[in-house]
């Protein structure tokens, strides 16, 4: 599998064709747990923690860089950067948004001015400070930056107060969701000097608690206790070396031989294999948000064939996702949008449109009586799971006349032809943000660029209806306000059909037992941090026995 482009308001989205199924929870409290699922437990009790050590981390994937503004980070991006950066907001365990880096986050009446408040005292691993002008530089240069820029169009200004005490973030219209982007990729702020520099984005400087160290890219990267943390105590380990191992026999025998103390796993294969383990030597921990990642076929609607809502249509109609689900493994639950049903932003019956394979072969000898043909390549990632997939999809889809070709590539690539266009289907994992309204920036059609041009909108779908209702919700901070308008938006996707929804992806860390206190991390002001979400958690307050 492998971590996709450009994560700006999720934690996280992976192109993938594999899933998991869950045992233990991150941290009490908070959303909801669908029927069967396991129960929300705390972390066992340690004890007092113990500082010191070196933890070895598996990731699934390597990222291209470390420049907030620049770089494409996806799960295994957003780990390694959180130890070297703070961000300016964290999630707590009711998944609302409280200050981390900043001391405050206070909006206006209408939602059209927000001010941020600078918490002194704090520096950057240079000794810098992190004061209102480097928040409004780091800010400033994400509102700039092709990659990230179009996430935050609606900002009109950004500027320090008069004593510097704050940044005061204005906006062109209401935008009550706002602090979700202070817990996302533009809310990581870097040392001023090195946005925009090529060689600081390989040797990355922020405030957190941990210093850059080593980078030997494609194999580990090292980071080192920060002695001045401004966080009084904190991190306990001395050192973290994260390896990259994008095989998962590979990541799993590394894991059980002692390579590894921890690694994220997004397979399903690993997943069971952890959760049958009887050993007691492991601790399988999920995201208890019942906001899950969605495994899907990403449409290209700037190309041909899938320009065409009947070819999109016809593929939906060609696809039996319970049935593909059983295929790629036990504990998977089919997808029929976005929203998975045990989170409470999910609405009934707006789903995708039920197989019909009679219909859809109908449609398919529509849109080659217009065209010529019905023929398009499915790209995936070079990965077992991700070819087994993609061949009994392409056996599904060759039954109802359309002429399927396969290819691979990697990782890179495949992030690159995403954000470009430059693809007509592709396999794909997105959509695992606590709040929909961070799936805006992927769904909204102002965000859809030309193909070749970078677009965070990567199906380059342009529905007015479906930005209509995705700006109403960001008028109120009212839930059942915002979740009439989620319901259009989920509605519109289905009758649009920018993507093929097959099944709902619970990703996993999987950590040794004298890894302690993963899901035990307290804000600054003192309540408690949202433990985990998809696989991304907090590494200041992990300890090692």
């Amino acid at each position: 599998m492998a971590a996709i482009a450009a994560v700006v308001l999720t934690l996280g989205m992976v192109a993938a064709a594999c899933g998991s199924s869950t045992t233990e929870q991150g941290q009490s409290g908070g959303g909801d747990s669908g029927d069967g699922a396991p129960p929300i437990t705390a972390e066992p009790d340690a004890g007092t923690p113990q500082p010191g050590g070196k933890l070895a981390y598996g990731l699934v994937a390597e990222t291209d860089g470390w420049d907030p503004s620049t770089a494409r980070w996806a799960a295994s991006g957003y780990q390694v950067a959180g130890t070297i950066y703070d961000r300016l907001g964290a999630m707590d365990e009711n998944y609302e948004v409280q200050p981390y880096l900043l001391s405050s986050i206070e909006p206006n009446d209408d939602f059209t001015v927000w001010t941020l408040g600078v918490r002194p005292g704090v520096t950057f691993h240079n000794d810098t400070p992190v004061d209102a002008a480097a928040i409004v530089a780091n800010l400033a240069a994400f509102k700039a930056s092709p990659l990230t820029g179009t996430a935050l169009s609606d900002i009109d200004t950004i500027e320090a107060n008069a004593d510097g005490s704050a940044v005061i973030v204005t906006m062109k219209k209401s935008w009550s969701t706002y602090p979700l982007q202070l817990t996302a990729q533009i809310g990581h702020i870097a040392e001023p000097s090195t946005l925009g520099d090529k060689e600081a984005n390989l040797r990355p400087i922020g405030s957190g608690p941990f210093t850059f160290g080593d980078w030997q890219s494609g194999s580990k990267l090292e980071v080192n206790k920060n002695p001045n943390y401004w966080r009084d105590g904190l991190p306990y380990l001395d050192s973290i070396e994260f390896k990259v191992l994008t095989d998962n026999q590979a990541r799993r025998a590394a894991l059980t031989s002692g390579g590894l103390d921890m690694a994220e796993f997004f397979d399903v294969d690993s997943i069971n294999e952890f959760n049958a383990d009887t050993s007691g030597d492991y601790r399988v921990i999920a995201d208890p948000t019942g906001e899950s990642e969605e495994a899907m076929i990403l449409l290209n609607t700037a190309t041909p064939p899938f320009d065409n809502l009947d070819a999109r249509r016809a593929l939906a109609m060609a696809t039996d996702s319970p049935t593909v689900t059983a295929f790629v493994g036990d504990g998977l639950v089919p997808a029929s949008g976005p929203i998975a049903e045990s989170s409470r932003w999910f609405v009934p019956d707006v789903g995708q449109l039920a197989y019909n394979p009679e219909e859809a072969k109908k449609l398919v000898e529509k849109v080659k009586a217009e065209t010529g043909s019905f023929t398009f390549e499915l790209t995936g990632v070079p990965v077992v799971e991700t070819q087994r997939f993609s061949q009994y999809l392409q056996s599904a889809w060759s039954e109802v006349g359309m002429d399927v070709k396969l290819a691979d590539t990697e990782q890179t690539t495949l992030i690159s032809r995403a954000v470009l266009g430059q693809f007509q289907a592709l396999t794909w994992r997105q959509f695992g943000a606590a709040h929909p309204d961070g799936e805006y920036v992927w769904t909204y059609g102002g965000n859809a660029k030309p193909v070749n041009e970078l677009s965070l909108n990567m199906a380059r779908n342009n529905d007015p209806e479906l930005d209509a209702a995705l700006d109403a919700a960001r008028e109120s901070d009212d839930f059942e306000t915002q979740k009439a308008q989620y319901a259009i938006w989920q509605k519109r996707l289905s009758e649009t059909v920018p993507y093929i929804w097959i099944y709902h992806v619970e990703p996993v860390v999987v950590a040794t037992t004298n890894v302690h206190d993963i899901t035990k991390a307290q804000l600054p002001n003192g309540g408690n941090q949202l433990a985990i979400s998809s696989v991304v958690h907090p590494m200041s307050q992990i300890w090692i026995s």
